[in-house]
């Protein structure tokens, strides 16, 4: 597991994960890439034009009470007016899964 220390390694490090996997929660951020503040991180990136939305991801901790986490998903970098749509497709696509696997 590598430390990123300062912020360029740390965007570095974010970035490099988005164009892996698309996805980035704030316990992946944690324990892969060492970012405690992931949020911050994220909202520089968003002033530079990186285009990234967030939302909540329900879980249980390890003592079965529930919880919630950021889930950070890349869109790409200036193309905030294709955002609203594909976000829609993602929720969609998301929701599909959901109903298939119950």
């Amino acid at each position: 597991m590598k430390y990123t220390k300062d912020k360029a390694n740390q965007h570095g490090a974010i970035l490099r994960w988005f164009k892996e996997r698309k996805t980035l929660t704030t316990g992946e951020a944690a324990y892969e890439l060492g970012i405690l503040c992931l949020h911050k991180r994220i909202a520089e990136l968003r002033e530079d034009g990186y285009v990234i939305s967030t939302d909540q991801v329900p879980f249980k901790n390890r003592w079965g009470h529930p919880g919630s986490m950021a889930r950070h998903t890349y869109w790409g970098h200036g193309e905030v007016e294709d955002l609203a749509g594909r976000r829609a497709q993602e929720q969609r696509a998301r929701i599909a899964t959901t109903t298939e696997v119950a």
